[in-house]
């Protein structure tokens, strides 16, 4: 009898269906992002965009995932630092998710020598998100990023 209940228990562990992973919040989804972005890693990038993610960049273009992409491939790099985020808003759902953040980019204009001082830009990064469910868990997609600049005389602290 001990050798059945400890069959019938070995069996009724195996045929239980494994756990379905949380999704990481939505900001770690974006840090992630933002961190393959500033090494121009456009494979890393793609995979937390959408198929049918969306940008408008800095100077206003809407741009389609291809053309962000594109952008961004390693031909492009340029050195680019990135400032610690600093969180200004979020709004989650349980599908959805927006957050936005402060960031402050530095980098040498391309064709710069290197005693040149560092650009300074400061945007705020806004990014709208929705979970994604698979048979293994779940996961955040970036839907769509916007970055408007911020002007110099109101980002001075």
């Amino acid at each position: 009898m001990k050798h059945l209940l400890a069959t019938v228990t070995v069996i009724g562990i195996a045929v239980l269906p494994s756990p379905v992973q949380a999704a990481p919040r939505f900001e770690d989804t974006v840090e992630r992002f933002l961190s393959a972005e500033t090494r121009f890693d456009p494979a890393a990038m793609a995979a937390f965009m959408a198929p049918d993610y969306t940008e408008i960049s800095p100077v206003g273009d809407l741009d389609t995932r291809q053309a962000v992409l594109s952008f961004y491939a390693p031909e492009h790099w340029v050195p680019v630092t990135l400032s610690p985020l600093e969180r200004l808003a979020s709004h989650d759902d349980v599908t959805s998710s927006v957050v936005c953040f402060r960031l402050t980019f530095r980098f040498r204009p391309p064709g710069q020598k290197e005693d040149t001082p560092l650009v300074e830009r400061v945007m705020i990064g806004s990014f709208a998100g929705r979970l994604r469910r698979n048979g293994t868990g779940e996961t955040w997609e970036i839907v769509h990023a916007q970055y408007t600049p911020v002007r110099p005389a109101a980002h001075a602290r």
